[in-house]
């Protein structure tokens, strides 16, 4: 997926809701059911805009230590595209509110968070107050 490309809204939503989320290698669906819920939250690319490795990376570290400063407990994730061609570096993070996921997506500038429960995947608007579901699986 090429983000610069994707301007329109409702097409970055579609988006976002096909991604494909692996915790440490596993899929999101089994991973959930040792986990129960959690969210995935990433630091980049915010604003859906590009950055490069070396920023990524950066903000990617200052989201895990400000997890580590909130006491939240996290796991290594992945978000990728269908194809594989696209994908951000994020956390998985079982215990985590609502209100706290969707206030660190703003914190680091993003679009959207994701919750993923037993049965859905829902994908949480961060600056808006929308939100897409699809099944789990």
């Amino acid at each position: 997926m090429d983000l610069a490309l994707m301007s329109d809204p409702e097409s970055l939503r579609i988006a976002y809701l096909r991604t494909v989320v692996t915790v440490e290698g596993r899929p999101a669906a089994e991973v959930v059911r040792d986990l129960g819920t959690f969210w995935v939250l990433t630091a980049w690319n915010p604003g859906s805009e590009p950055f490069s490795d070396t920023e990524n990376a950066e903000r990617h570290r200052q989201l895990c230590a400000r997890l580590d400063e909130l006491g939240h407990p996290w796991l290594p994730a992945r978000g990728a595209s269908p194809d594989g061609t696209w994908f951000e570096e994020s956390v998985a993070v079982p215990g985590l509110d609502r209100h706290m996921a969707l206030a660190l997506g703003r914190k680091f500038g993003q679009e959207a968070v994701f919750e993923v429960t037993a049965e859905k995947f829902r994908v949480h608007g961060c600056p808006g107050d929308w939100q897409f579901e699809r099944l789990l699986g």
